[in-house]
């Protein structure tokens, strides 16, 4: 098999509104914080179930699309992720990229030909506005959350855990099926310093979000990645917003939890690469509903690395799991009642000349009448449960605030 590629230029075209309309699947809506670009996917062409490995030295970038599950472990009894691969990452029939006005296609093929027409953004009719929320319910609910964060914190006083990052699903429930592209809509006018990304698989399967944090970024021979971790919500006015920025800077707890991503990245990125650099003093990261300390590592790596191996090290961060790694582990899947599946885990793009992988945080899961929202916060010794479920609503706010 041959693959070829197609450009064609195309008028201004509302890239949310051309996903929402297409009847091709898989989609994808990738915009990253830092890029002027923003991309829009159909269709599947060629896929692997591993991270790929991409050797093409042509001067145009091939794009995969595609994540992650969280971890190996399957709960039976949860269908939650059913239809969301181990690892999955592909390259789609039709690509669109938009920036400064303009709208590029790419149109990929096999042996000179395509199977999907690119189609447009006007054949849509309004969309309904109104959704009937029926109910909300919390695993674990609040009662057991109390619990096992006391678990978690008698593991910490005996010096065998650092910290644990304890998940909580919310399931909303509608009347009618729910569409992902005016909730992604919503995202995308709200969110402040986040990747924004949706991968819907079939109709009535959606994974969407508006992530802070950048699991790494490769560029040649260069990776960055971020740390982020402790949080604090923002504040209604500009002096409290400060005050809870203080709050994070001097905070023993908060720098504590901070602390040990940071030694996990410095350590765990030390093997491949030649040369490490911070990006300057720790400093806050303002998201549009919670604040964080941030920094950014960027080291030059050995040219024999692959993108899965660097995955496979840093996935996952203490902020997503805890820390000893295994350790942590190893208790969440005795007290975490639920599958995370592509949440929390690494999603993004695998490229010929770049790579960008996302921790799939602040982000929900759609199927058909139901969303299911995660977040995470990370216990450590000093931990109160009742601040840290505070915690988890603030994380799920930009979707909650759309219905209830």
């Amino acid at each position: 098999y041959s693959l070829d590629r197609w450009t064609q230029q195309l008028p201004n075209i509302d890239l949310v509104r051309w996903l929402e309309g297409h009847p091709v699947f898989p989609k994808v809506y990738w915009k990253e914080t830092e890029s002027d670009t923003t991309y829009a996917a159909v269709g599947n062409l060629l896929s692997f179930s591993q991270v790929p490995r991409i050797s093409d030295s042509s001067s145009e970038e091939i794009r995969f699309y595609g994540g992650m599950r969280f971890s190996e472990r399957l709960c039976l009894d949860d269908a939650t992720w059913e239809g969301f691969p181990k690892v999955c990452f592909w390259l789609p029939e039709i690509e669109l990229s938009h920036k400064d006005g303009q709208t590029e296609a790419v149109c990929y093929g096999l042996n000179g030909r395509t199977r999907t027409e690119i189609g447009s953004d006007n054949k849509l009719p309004g969309r309904e506005r109104c959704i009937s929320f029926l109910e909300r319910h919390d695993t674990p609910n609040f009662a057991h959350w109390g619990k096992k964060v006391q678990t978690v914190l008698e593991a910490l006083s005996t010096g065998e855990l650092n910290k644990l990052v304890l998940a909580r699903k919310t399931i909303l429930q509608f009347l009618q099926p729910l569409s992902p592209w005016p909730c992604l809509d919503h995202l995308i006018r709200k969110a402040l310093r986040a990747t924004l990304f949706a991968f819907q698989l079939n109709p009535s399967l959606c994974f969407l979000g508006a992530s802070p944090e950048k699991l790494f970024e490769r560029k040649g021979s260069v990776i960055s990645t971020d740390v982020v971790a402790s949080t604090r919500p923002r504040g209604a006015t500009p002096e409290q917003d400060l005050q809870f920025e203080r709050e994070l800077l001097s905070g023993a707890k908060e720098q504590r939890e901070f602390q040990i991503v940071k030694t996990f990245l410095k350590n765990t990125i030390s093997p491949f690469s030649r040369k490490l650099e911070w990006e300057g003093q720790d400093r806050i990261l303002k998201t549009s509903h919670v604040q964080h300390i941030y920094n950014r590592l960027s080291a030059s790596i050995k040219k024999e690395i692959s993108d899965e191996e660097i995955i496979l090290a840093l996935h996952p961060t203490p902020s997503l799991g805890g820390f000893p790694t295994k350790k942590a582990l190893a208790i969440l899947q005795h007290i975490e009642p639920f599958d995370r599946g592509w949440y929390g885990a690494p999603v993004g793009v695998i490229g010929s000349h770049r790579a960008s992988l996302y921790v799939a945080i602040r982000s929900a899961l759609i199927q058909n009448r139901t969303m299911h929202l995660f977040a995470g916060t990370g216990v450590v010794e000093g931990s109160i449960a009742e601040q840290e479920w505070e915690e988890l609503e603030d994380k799920i706010r930009p979707f909650t605030e759309l219905f209830v």
